[in-house]
């Protein structure tokens, strides 16, 4: 089972999966925590390095100093980019069918994330949008993480405010472009992490305890 969580910064994406994953390992599931920007073509370093067994998170966080006014430009979606992923889509098909089968597998962060930040200008850009939305590898959980961008700017002062608008925008489209996503607000994000609960309760049904 693949479970991924995607989302603008701060709307709590990496939080929600580490409490799924602790939450997993309560129930002596023993999942699979995946960083899915360190996946690379070298398997077996990646299943040392970017894949760690589920374990009780610390309550102890390290706070890193952020550059301010941090900003990253829409980007145009040409052909090497495309073939780009496409390869990395068939390296995670691969992947997942033969180094995680059978596992229960918690993704943070997952192929929307990447496509997010490209423009859709051209007619030849759209087109390989489509394709790739038809080929993307498909989790049995989609979890999209959305706040309202005002809120987003609030948590993350680094951030170029504009560019938080804009990125909200293109993930609010996405969201409209995946049917398997599942739109989750986190202006408020206390009842959120029990709606997540319930719906991998009701997939893993006979597997968990009361």
């Amino acid at each position: 089972m693949l479970i991924t969580f995607s989302g603008i910064v701060g709307s709590g994406k990496s939080t929600s999966s580490k409490y799924v994953r602790d939450f997993l390992v309560d129930q002596n599931l023993n999942p699979l925590y995946v960083r899915f920007r360190f996946l690379t073509w070298n398997w077996p370093k990646m299943k040392r390095k970017a894949i760690k067994k589920g374990r009780r998170s610390s309550n102890i966080k390290r706070q890193k100093r952020e550059k301010p006014f941090r900003c990253e430009p829409m980007r145009r979606l040409g052909f090497l980019r495309f073939a780009g992923y496409a390869i990395r889509m068939v390296n995670f098909h691969l992947f997942h069918r033969f180094m995680l089968n059978g596992h229960l597998v918690i993704c943070d962060r997952f192929f929307y994330d990447n496509l997010v930040h490209y423009k859709l200008e051209g007619k030849a850009e759209r087109i390989y949008f489509r394709i790739l939305t038809k080929f993307m590898p498909k989790a049995d959980l989609s979890f999209l993480m959305l706040a309202d961008p005002e809120i987003i700017i609030q948590r993350r002062e680094s951030y170029e405010p504009n560019y938080i608008r804009e990125l909200h925008a293109k993930y609010t489209v996405m969201s409209d472009t995946f049917c398997d996503l599942q739109l989750m607000r986190t202006d408020d994000p206390r009842d959120v992490l029990d709606v997540i609960e319930r719906q991998i309760r009701e997939r893993l049904n006979g597997k968990l305890k009361g």
